[in-house]
């Protein structure tokens, strides 16, 4: 009987052999089939990752509580502004760093229960919760790796760019204000940033890549970048089609952001953050209700769209063996470990 897309081969994927899997999917086909095994596990996958997000929203609202009112200082006098640029480039550098770092650590879980999650649809196996939080535990130290160097290999890019603002904050804080090399750097490094982000989106798929290939072939973080290089960059033959992860990223954050937007405007306009507030009996209740209250959009970005890129992103993963060098799942299936079959 013939489909009429493939939405409705992938709505019967429960009675489908991983043979499904055996041949090239199209963008859309690997968006639908990621989007079924994250329902299919919706319940085991929210368990799971439920306090990993919320340590990570947790990071997220502690940088922007604490850190950001800081990144942009104002002065009045022309003589601080070297401070100002120095004040706001190291906290770029030294605050986004450590955040990112402590915020990987909660990210990792999420990335190793997804992860086995997607190795499992490819085996047509349904684990139960306790079976897939025993085969990703040993993964969390590996992902914690391949996420650090993956997110230096995408970001760092971007990061080195601000080395002529940093440069141009520490001879305008050393220098008299007549000196004109500070103002030379920041134009600089106006220049260079923007060609440092775009850079650093040009390796975004790679870096994704990097913690699927690392994850599944046990390999480390330098080699794993070589090897995603080989499976998701600009050379690889054939060119990779569109990335559902990256996609399922990109998507996310524009909801997230209309969700930000939209709840900010309707906690202020309706007093209800106030509302809630004020029915608070104690003082450390109100702070916990008031820190709760500022989680929520972050939270449900990191909730529900992180676990489905990785999923999204393991699948790509194993569609890009398929079409690069004509993998066979019953081969990669005898390859693994005994505690992850």
């Amino acid at each position: 009987m013939q489909s009429s897309g493939p939405i409705k081969d992938f709505a019967k994927y429960a009675q489908v052999s991983r043979q499904q899997f055996l041949r090239p999917l199209s963008p859309s086909e690997l968006s639908d089939a990621a989007i079924f095994v994250y329902r299919r596990h919706f319940r085991a996958i929210a368990s799971l990752t439920l306090l990993p997000s919320l340590f990570v929203s947790g990071v997220v609202l502690v940088f922007f509580q604490l850190l950001y009112p800081y990144l942009f200082p104002k002065s009045e006098s022309a003589s601080n502004i070297g401070f100002q640029v120095l004040q706001t480039t190291l906290l770029l550098f030294g605050g986004i760093g450590l955040s990112t770092v402590v915020a990987l650590i909660g990210l990792s879980r999420i990335c190793a229960y997804s992860h086995v999650l997607a190795e499992a649809a490819i085996r047509d196996e349904d684990p139960n919760q306790s079976e897939i939080e025993s085969r990703a535990k040993p993964l969390f130290g590996t992902a914690f790796r391949l996420l650090i160097r993956s997110s230096i290999f995408s970001l760092g890019v971007a990061f080195v760019s601000l080395l002529p603002l940093l440069i141009s904050g520490v001879f305008g804080a050393l220098t008299a204000s007549t000196n004109m090399f500070p103002a030379v750097a920041v134009v600089i490094s106006l220049v260079i940033l923007p060609i440092g982000m775009i850079l650093a989106l040009t390796r975004f798929s790679v870096a994704l890549g990097t913690v699927s290939v690392g994850l599944a072939e046990s390999k480390e973080p330098r080699a794993a970048i070589e090897r995603s290089k080989y499976l998701f960059g600009a050379k690889s033959r054939p060119q990779p089609k569109a990335n559902p992860a990256a996609g399922g990223i990109l998507a996310g954050l524009g909801l997230y952001l209309i969700l930000r937007l939209g709840y900010s405007s309707a906690m202020s306009d309706l007093t209800l953050s106030d509302m809630i507030l004020s029915r608070m009996p104690t003082t450390l209740l109100r702070i916990i209700a008031d820190t709760v209250l500022s989680l929520i959009p972050e939270f449900l970005f990191i909730f529900l769209v992180l676990p489905f890129t990785t999923i999204a992103g393991s699948l790509y993963y194993f569609q890009r063996r398929i079409v690069v060098e004509g993998m066979d799942i019953s081969t990669l299936y005898e390859k693994l470990p005994a505690n992850r079959r």
